[in-house]
């Protein structure tokens, strides 16, 4: 089965995932550039989010049946995706968004706490949701550091 344009330009966000190294770091680079250009802009990272989920649902299925294989580390989306879950709605501070990039990627790599058995799921939320949860544990983690210590220590 051939896959459309459109589908890889969506699936390795604009062809950062054909990088031939660390390809799932390059889609997190691009999703925490995305992040910080709409850092203020809390309405437009949650549709942006909610946009990116409907298009990799759609994308994804066609390059896993293209390539002949399940999440192929060409497709990114699902880390952009991640790493703008992990940003979304926290106060913009340089140190915690620098550790929450290093937790997301540890998060991603390792998978603890069952996170793995969400890439059992089927296509295309297997690819998804690991990654989404490991946004959404960081985005708690980050919440509660930004907003519970940094905040209070600045005022």
């Amino acid at each position: 089965m051939k896959a459309s344009r459109l589908a890889w330009l969506l699936a390795t966000v604009g062809g950062v995932g054909k990088v031939p190294v660390i390809p799932g770091l390059m889609g997190t680079l691009v999703g925490a550039a995305i992040a910080y250009g709409l850092r203020e802009a809390t309405a437009w990272s949650l549709g942006l989010i909610l946009l990116g989920l409907g298009a990799a649902c759609w994308a994804i299925p066609q390059i896993e049946a293209a390539l002949g294989q399940a999440d192929p580390s060409r497709i990114v989306i699902d880390e952009t995706l991640g790493i703008l879950v992990a940003y979304w709605a926290v106060p913009w501070y340089w140190p915690a968004m620098l550790a929450g990039f290093v937790m997301f990627r540890v998060l991603d790599v390792m998978k603890p706490w069952g996170l793995r058995r969400l890439e059992r799921l089927p296509s295309p939320h297997g690819v998804l949701w690991d990654d989404l949860a490991c946004g959404l544990l960081v985005n708690l983690w980050l919440q509660v550091w930004v907003r519970g210590f940094v905040e209070k220590s600045v005022v």
